[in-house]
């Protein structure tokens, strides 16, 4: 169920989390999932990072991205570049 997340965390208020959402604008219904729950969150307040790509969903777009991933954890977390 493409929206189950999105219903858990409407009916949850979770603290100290944060979301990195990451969609290609070529995967279907896994880009109107995302841009659902980004809205959500983004309603809530929670701190979350919406990156969208020209692109579909494989390894390669995970590895390509693996940085920006990484620098959205660890900036939240205060660690200095």
């Amino acid at each position: 169920n493409d929206d189950e997340l999105t219903n858990d965390i409407l009916g949850d208020d979770p603290t100290n989390v944060v979301y990195y959402l990451d969609a290609g604008t070529y995967e279907g219904s896994i880009i109107e999932s995302s841009t659902l729950l980004h809205e959500v969150l983004d309603c809530k307040g929670n701190p979350v990072t919406w990156q969208t790509w020209h692109e579909g969903h494989s390894w390669g777009a995970w590895r390509a991205h693996t940085d920006n991933i990484l620098q959205a954890f660890f900036a939240t977390a205060g660690v200095k570049e």
